[in-house]
């Protein structure tokens, strides 16, 4: 039957030409069952990409777009692709052929006609597979030729006798004589080599000439069977029986000669020497390793070696007298016949490859059939046989193995360079078969990694195995990719079989989760991870941290354990079921922690899922933003107090216009009203609440830092009282407060700003504090002498007079293990939005910055009590609440007034014309500056407001001394952003006074700057 009648006959067509595939596919139909059409070579190769020999054969058009027929077929040799390659063309190209020829294509057709190539392709595809098929069947019986040869000769090597192997065409030229020779013969073997008769010296002079004359004609008559007497050393006398055949080549011609020589000298007579050669002989073919057979002149089995049993499963008496045809299936039997009749017939050994079908199925065996002569009758068959099908199987399963493996395989010689690689190997470094091979492993090996592959070679010589080794090797673009190793020594064959796989994502995943693992250790969150029924399976250092616990005391607890059973079935445990529903949620809350310290915290959950979609837990991460929080509320009353600030400036301006019409009108008023006069009290009394007025409006600028912190002689008891004004508003009806009077002075050095924030602080932890029940908040003020060596001060501490702010109140204490964090920055036991926390710090700061101390008692029975020491003052300061006789000073010159309000232009016209002072009033400042500019020596002194519509007091005060740089400018403002005292004088601007201004300052500050003013310049 035709190879290309085989039902599983597959071929691959590459042709861009529709229509010659459609007449290909034709012309193949009867021959081919599977035919694979693709339209270029890049398509095939994607077809081949795995399996590089897939198909029986292949056939491709020269001519394809992109790479071309020719380049399509070294590519798929450099693929390893052993199918046979059938070249087409059009045209006919002698070169083409040439070229195709010389790359290896197994035949190459023209397309000179359709109906011409069409005809041969069939029978071209049939005789190219059957040749490359017979080419591949051939190599593997070479090979087992050989390996059965290698075993014959090892066998011949242990054998008893004397195995002598000469050639054929001369018989003196020894190949082979086996050690025993020595032994038998007691003669060196290798005198042989110099002499190859030298084994006749020791024939016995009866028998020599006898022997020599038949070896000399064995190549002639092809027979040898002789019994003959050798003479040893010792004068001994050895009887041996010697055989000898003629063996032939596949051709059926004869090369050499083999002979087998028995020492049978203890046998009696020489039929009981031939009787026992003869039994040695059949033990010989009894333990040989395979089969072993004789038949007769007709064929007929007469000798089966007890392995047929075993091999054929059958019983040695059955198959006895039985020929080839009776035993085996009729197309084994007839080339089994077949070989037969060409061993006998030609008298002539023959070694070749049987196939022999057994139960498990096709076997094939290496077989030497040879002829046994006898004397006077026909020569009879004898035959070896080995099954070798394991070795071709094991082979063919190791290449196949070798070849599809995704690792990387080689062998690797002693030297250290690539014996042997898979296309795993050369496919992931991009080289070639040749350039690996060309150089050692340790040149591809990265620099840092080549001492500890060196030790790895090291640990081979000393054939220990290598486990799990790791280096970086690299590829033919110049990167290096991680590899795992794994080497085993074989150092009889002087090689290294390894096994390498490329680990360079796991290499880099790994680097990166342990990157991963340091950052969610060494995070300030605190993260676990929490199962089915809310146990702690893991938790972060963060979380420990928090707790105050290790690890293994926290795992396999329930997670309300930590954040509290109320927290837990309020808020956390909807949304741990709203997590496991698949969704990601964040939300806030606040969490009390060991000693009582509740912080505000982020908390964000996410389902854990797993590979198949189910959601097996919950990865929690807890952020603290409690500090943010405060922050923010520090920013937010920040923000507040600029905002208060700027609302504060502009009641300021406006006020301070009215309180400076007030406190002129009512100094006038007193002025016209001699003492005794009721009037005269009626307008002191105004005076007095007007300038009180003013103090406020200063406080308050203060206080909302739109003014300078200014430390000054104060006394501390009427600021105390007018911080407890401004607070006691605020306080609730169930609590009382009480402030100690005191008549005597309690005069400190320090800005009144600062010890109102004292005082309003420590009031509203006080009222904090007494708040849900109720109480008395009581605050004193006395003197105190510290002497030096009182242990309830510092050390550090001053020893003289201070005057000491007691703030106590009835509440319920403070807890001892949070009384020494009361006065740490942001430390707040309120709740989020009810305290920044900063507080008693700013208090410390400032009562330190002061000089002073400051401590605090606390307990539940007694309530709190804050005790702030600061330094006195002696010098007393003047107070301006007290009514001072009026200092006026009469005066004269020109004084231009320019201010939008007329309240106040109408009292200062009045009283500086009662000075004696020439007044003219402007509202609008434009219009002051134009006449100003009209005549510049008409005014002697200009007094400006600075807010205005059109033109700030600033403004008209550069332009007019553009004019006349030396004109005196009295500038005022009852609050500015823009100009304050130095920066006016920076200016040019002679005196800066904030409303409202008193009279008798007004009249001290004109007298003065125009007593230093120039008296040379012209009036007009």
């Amino acid at each position: 039957m035709s190879l290309v009648q085989d039902p599983g006959l597959s071929a691959l067509l590459v042709e861009d030409n529709s229509h010659e595939r459609i007449a290909i596919r034709r012309s193949l139909k009867k021959d081919v069952h599977t035919l694979l059409e693709c339209e270029s070579a890049e398509e095939a190769l994607r077809h081949l990409e795995h399996a590089p020999s897939e198909f029986d054969v292949i056939i491709a058009d020269f001519k394809l777009p992109g790479m071309d027929g020719l380049t399509l077929f070294r590519t798929l040799r450099q693929m390893k692709c052993v199918s046979p390659f059938i070249l087409l063309t059009g045209n006919g190209s002698e070169q083409i052929a040439i070229e195709a020829f010389k790359a290896g294509v197994n035949d190459y057709l023209v397309k000179a006609s359709e109906s011409d190539y069409l005809d041969l392709l069939p029978a071209l595809v049939t005789e190219v597979i059957q040749n490359h098929r017979l080419k591949i069947k051939n190599e593997l019986l070479e090979l087992s030729l050989k390996e059965a040869q290698e075993r014959f000769h090892q066998f011949m090597e242990h054998y008893q006798g004397i195995f002598w192997l000469t050639d054929f065409h001369e018989p003196r030229r020894l190949l082979y004589v086996s050690p025993t020779y020595e032994r038998i013969w007691d003669r060196p073997a290798l005198q042989l080599a110099q002499n190859p008769l030298d084994w006749l010296e020791a024939l016995h002079p009866k028998d020599r000439d006898r022997i020599r004359n038949a070896y000399l004609k064995l190549n002639i008559s092809g027979e040898y069977n002789e019994i003959y007497r050798i003479v040893k050393a010792d004068g001994s006398t050895r009887w041996i029986h010697e055989r000898g055949l003629i063996n032939h080549n596949q051709g059926g011609h004869p090369y050499r000669i083999t002979r087998l020589a028995e020492d049978i000298t203890d046998r009696t007579t020489m039929s009981e020497a031939l009787q026992a050669s003869e039994e040695r002989f059949a033990q010989f073919m009894a333990h040989l390793p395979g089969l072993a057979y004789m038949k007769d002149e007709q064929y007929r089995l007469m000798y089966l070696n007890p392995e047929f049993e075993q091999v054929f499963n059958i019983d040695l008496k059955n198959w006895i007298g039985q020929t080839v045809h009776e035993v085996f299936p009729p197309d084994t039997a007839a080339k089994l016949q077949y070989d037969d009749d060409w061993v006998l017939s030609r008298g002539q050994s023959l070694e070749i490859i049987e196939d022999i079908p057994l139960n498990d199925g096709l076997h094939q065996f290496l077989t030497c059939k040879f002829p046994i002569l006898q004397h006077d009758r026909p020569p009879i068959l004898g035959g070896v046989s080995i099954d070798v099908t394991g070795q071709f199987k094991a082979e063919i399963q190791r290449d196949h193995i070798f070849s599809l493996s995704l690792d990387l395989m080689c062998s690797i010689g002693i030297d250290g360079y690539l014996k042997k690689t898979n296309p795993a190997f050369e496919k992931l470094l991009g080289y070639t078969q040749e350039e690996l091979l060309s150089q050692p492993l340790i040149f591809f090996t990265h620099p840092d990694d080549r001492i500890s592959t060196q030790a790895a070679f090291y640990q081979l010589a000393e054939e220990k195995d290598v486990m799990d080794f790791q280096n970086r090797i690299r590829d033919i673009r110049g990167n290096y990719l991680w590899l795992e190793w794994r080497a085993t020594p074989q150092l009889e064959e002087k090689t290294i079989y390894a096994v390498a796989r490329d680990i360079t994502q796991r290499y880099h995943a790994t680097k990166a989760l342990r990157r991963y693992e340091q950052i969610v250790s060494t995070s300030s969150d605190f993260l676990c991870f929490l199962d089915e029924k809310n146990c702690l399976q893991a938790v972060n250092h963060g979380f420990c941290e928090y707790f105050n616990l290790p690890a293994r005391e926290i795992t396999g607890r329930h997670i309300r354990d930590f954040v509290g059973t109320e927290l837990f079935e309020s808020q956390l445990q909807s949304h741990l079921d709203d997590c496991r529903k698949g969704r990601v949620v964040c939300f806030h809350q606040h969490v009390t922690f060991p000693e009582e310290n509740v912080r505000f915290m982020e908390v964000k959950l996410n389902p854990y899922v797993e590979s198949d979609g189910t959601i097996s837990g919950v990865t929690a991460i807890w952020r603290d933003l409690t500090e943010q929080k405060r922050l923010e509320q520090h920013v937010r009353q920040t923000q507040k107090m600029e905002s208060i600030g700027t609302l504060a400036g502009g009641i300021a301006h406006d006020f301070n216009n009215i309180l400076m019409a007030i406190l002129g009108w009512a100094e006038m008023g007193t002025w016209k009203h001699p003492q005794g006069d009721p009037a005269n009290k009626y307008f002191e009394q105004i005076g007095i609440a007007g300038k009180r007025g003013r103090d406020l409006i200063q406080q308050i600028l203060t206080f909302s830092r739109q003014t300078e912190h200014h430390p000054r002689p104060v006394d501390l008891g009427p600021v105390i009282e007018e911080s407890l004004a401004l607070f006691r508003a605020t306080f609730p009806s169930n609590i009382e407060l009480h402030f100690g009077s005191h008549h005597n002075m309690n005069m400190v050095f320090a800005d009144p700003v600062q010890i109102q924030r004292i005082i309003m602080n420590l009031c509203s932890n006080a009222e904090h504090a007494l708040r849900p029940h109720g109480g008395t908040l009581n605050i004193d003020l006395h003197a105190i002498i510290i002497e030096h060596g009182n242990l309830q001060f510092p050390p550090t501490l001053s020893p003289g007079r201070y005057v000491q702010i007691v703030v106590s109140d009835s509440g319920p204490g403070i807890p001892d293990h949070i009384l020494p964090k009361i006065f740490d920055p942001f430390f707040t036991t309120k709740p989020v939005g009810e305290g920044t926390g900063m507080g008693l710090s700013v208090v410390h700061g400032i009562v330190e910055n002061l000089r002073g101390h400051i401590s605090v008692k606390s307990s539940k029975k007694d309530g709190t009590t804050f005790l702030i020491s600061i330094p006195e003052y002696q010098v007393p300061t003047d107070s301006s609440l007290h009514v001072k006789p009026s200092t006026l000073s009469p005066g004269s010159g020109h004084v231009l007034i320019v201010d939008d309000e007329i309240s106040i232009t109408e009292v200062l016209k009045e009283f500086l014309e009662h000075l004696g002072y020439t007044v003219t009033v402007r509202t609008n400042p434009l219009e002051a500056l134009e006449e100003f500019r009209m005549n510049p020596h008409r005014f002697d002194c200009l007094i400006t407001d600075q807010t205005m519509p059109g033109l700030g007091g600033d403004q008209l005060s550069r332009e007019i001394l553009k004019v006349r740089p030396d004109m005196p400018i009295i500038l005022c403002t009852g609050f500015s952003h823009t100009i304050d005292k130095e920066n006016s004088s920076e200016q040019g601007i002679t005196a800066f006074l904030y409303k409202p201004i008193l009279l008798d300052q007004l009249s001290q500050t004109l007298t003065h700057i125009l007593s230093h003013s120039k008296p040379e310049i012209p009036k007009v």
